[in-house]
């Protein structure tokens, strides 16, 4: 580490102490907010299941070489069942290359989602994320497409996509109509349309897993989120400062159409007429806050048999089938060097000057 990086840390360390004070000792009253409650753990026995995503990438001189792996588990009675997809292939380095593998990834995440739902036909599915911000993203590349050329992908596309979808395939089927797009629209090259596509993929498969949307809760760890107290630090950071009980918050009621302003590529009508329920969650005393996203407009009963849900399958505060599923998708630096070598890639990356 360069020694001007150990000076700069020195000094900033007031300032930085100072600041974090101001943020600690920030008064906000979430009386009107927050309930403390006491949970039991005695409910009812559900079939439950969850599912995660991981994706690593190594850069060789010409192309990116890449793993994204998905797992979704599902438990009932005592029993285990998973279903599992992988997929390992390379990519021309570009300057979206990062955006479209977290794409692929949350495409594998979403369809193994909606398979594990058509197949084992479980209570509940927890999706490990934000679904909202899935949907508040904006689609990379899309401006930099014309109008008439977005109505001639979607008009090309839509039912190829879509069958894939409905027939629960995980996989990427966008990259399949990159050649035949080179021959049938003009100017492709300008265009890239294939980046577009693989959002419109996405999106398909979204909706389709929201067809289900009152089996499906959104779990996340993190959240930047303001909308509770409407100030500069999010809402999670309030909860986690001034509650230390369980508990949860009163659930605010969002609507897609009031909240997000642009036009979805597809399914537009669908998506707008969405409205969400969001709260937040402490399910053991003194461990961390969860941010819970139901993709309806929960009445209290909904809202306290999904609690009972997530208590009746958390250990240590936090999900144990979302967990799970994390700890085994996870694609390590030794694991995608390995799988590079397994395939045979051995061209230099370019760092081996730097050793």
């Amino acid at each position: 580490m360069l020694k001007s990086l150990y000076s700069e840390a020195i000094g900033k360390k007031d300032y930085i102490q100072e600041m974090i004070g101001d943020i600690s000792e920030t008064s906000i009253n979430i009386e009107d907010k927050w309930i403390d409650r006491h949970f039991s753990k005695d409910v009812k026995e559900f079939k439950v299941s969850a599912g995660d995503g991981s994706i690593h990438k190594r850069n060789f001189l010409g192309f990116v070489f890449y793993a994204i792996a998905t797992e979704s588990l599902v438990y009932n009675s005592g029993f285990l069942n998973k279903l599992e997809y992988s997929k390992v292939d390379i990519m021309r380095k570009g300057n979206s290359t990062s955006n479209r593998l977290r794409n692929y990834m949350e495409i594998y995440e979403i369809k193994n989602g909606t398979k594990t739902i058509k197949e084992f036909n479980p209570d509940y599915y927890l999706f490990d994320g934000s679904i909202f911000g899935h949907l508040i993203m904006p689609i990379s590349m899309e401006n930099d497409i014309p109008e008439d050329k977005k109505i001639e992908l979607i008009n090309l596309s839509k039912n190829f996509l879509d069958i894939s979808v409905q027939n629960f395939k995980v996989n990427i089927q966008s990259n399949y109509l990159e050649n035949k797009f080179k021959e049938e629209i003009k100017e492709y090259k300008k265009y890239k349309p294939i980046f577009y596509l693989e959002y419109i993929e996405k999106f398909l498969s979204l909706a389709k897993l929201l067809e289900n949307k009152e089996k499906v809760i959104a779990i996340s760890k993190t959240s930047g989120s303001t909308s509770c107290f409407d100030g500069k630090i999010p809402d999670l950071a309030i909860f986690s400062r001034f509650t230390k009980k369980t508990g949860y918050s009163l659930p605010r009621y969002q609507e897609v159409s009031h909240s997000i302003k642009h036009v979805f590529p597809i399914g537009d009508e669908f998506f707008r007429k969405l409205t969400f329920t969001i709260f937040y969650i402490r399910l053991e005393e003194n461990k961390n806050i969860l941010k819970v996203e139901l993709p309806y407009e929960a009445d209290y009963n909904d809202i306290s048999q999904v609690i009972d849900v997530l208590l009746k399958y958390s250990i240590e505060g936090y999900p144990y089938l979302l967990k799970k599923a994390h700890d085994d998708v996870i694609i390590k630096k030794k694991d995608i060097e390995q799988l590079s070598q397994i395939v045979g890639l051995y061209e230099k990356t370019g760092r081996e000057m730097l050793n």
